[in-house]
């Protein structure tokens, strides 16, 4: 049985606000005392944004990189900007600004960060081209109003939800990626690297006789050492390299483009200055399969290393 279709959040969020003004734009074109072309234009419009949220939902998500979201903000962004351009009556210019708080809302939360900043200033300049060209608001200071109270918004929202985002994905302590981090961002990294047809490897570290260092030196001075373990990894990776601490004092590295021989370099060139031993292990991630079995792979290398006293 063929699974049912569900688009990501993002996109059904975005299929509601564009069924909801469609909603409204119709019930417009009969409210009384109604103006016969507006009240073609609002149907148009109305029939324009369904048609919107059903691409928007069906088809725009399987676009790579994640480009269906722009396209589907950038369209209601010019087809809500026209509406204020043709709109008669200032109350619909407003409602039209409104609007386009949400949609600016709905760009800081899902978007990244430059994608997001391009998005607003789309909103804004399309909108401010509209009310400047057909001036129905009857004090130049609604729409500084308006633009303002869109860029504040927005951006207030886009700096939380980073904020938000990397308290979710990285652990407080070492400031590696944590397990979530490390899942969230190996998908797209997986993704890339089978299109460009390039190795992975994928490594798990483990310091050894931690525990003993914790009860000698007590535990801040074992979170002074995971720290610096994460720095010295992290000086010597590259900027695509993922770093998580998966745990305790185990840790995950991520190599797009290196095989094993130039993962075992690499752990060469940061123990030769560790002041602690560290077991590690290695193994090739295959495009078929997902990443835990690789990560079983090199956590078996590893055990088999720490077992054998093998330096690291």
């Amino acid at each position: 049985m063929l699974r049912r279709w569900r688009a990501p959040a993002p996109y059904r969020a975005m299929s509601i606000v564009m069924l909801t003004c469609a909603f409204f734009a119709s019930a417009f074109a009969f409210i009384p005392p109604t103006n016969q072309q507006l009240s073609r234009l609002d149907l148009v419009v109305a029939v324009a944004l369904v048609i919107l949220a059903g691409i928007n939902y069906f088809a725009l998500p399987r676009i790579p990189g994640d480009w269906g979201m722009d396209i589907t903000l950038s369209g209601f962004t010019l087809i809500a900007s026209y509406g204020a351009l043709v709109v008669v009556a200032p109350e619909g210019q407003t409602l039209i600004g409104m609007g386009l708080v949400l949609v600016s809302v709905l760009a800081a939360y899902y978007r990244p960060r430059a994608r997001f900043l391009g998005q607003l200033a789309l909103i804004v300049v399309t909108y401010t081209t509209a009310i400047v060209v057909n001036p129905l608001l009857s004090s130049p200071v609604e729409p500084v109003v308006i633009n303002s109270m869109l860029v504040g918004v927005s951006l207030t929202i886009s700096i939380l939800t980073e904020r938000l985002r990397q308290a979710a994905l990285h652990d407080p302590l070492t400031g590696t990626l944590n397990r979530r981090g490390l899942d969230t961002l190996c998908a797209p990294l997986a993704a890339s690297a089978r299109r460009s047809r390039v190795p992975v490897t994928v490594g798990v570290l483990d310091l050894d006789n931690f525990k003993a260092f914790n009860d000698e030196h007590g535990h801040a001075a074992g979170d002074d050492l995971l720290v610096w373990v994460a720095q010295a990894w992290a000086s010597e990776m590259r900027a695509d390299d993922l770093l998580a601490r998966y745990g305790g004092d185990e840790f995950t590295v991520v190599l797009p483009g290196a095989d094993e021989v130039a993962a075992q370099r690499l752990a060469l060139r940061v123990a030769a200055s560790a002041p602690c031993r560290w077991s590690v292990g290695f193994s090739r991630w295959y495009p078929h399969e997902d990443l835990d079995a690789a990560l079983a792979r090199a956590d078996a290398e590893m055990f088999r290393a720490k077992r054998d006293g093998v330096p690291s």
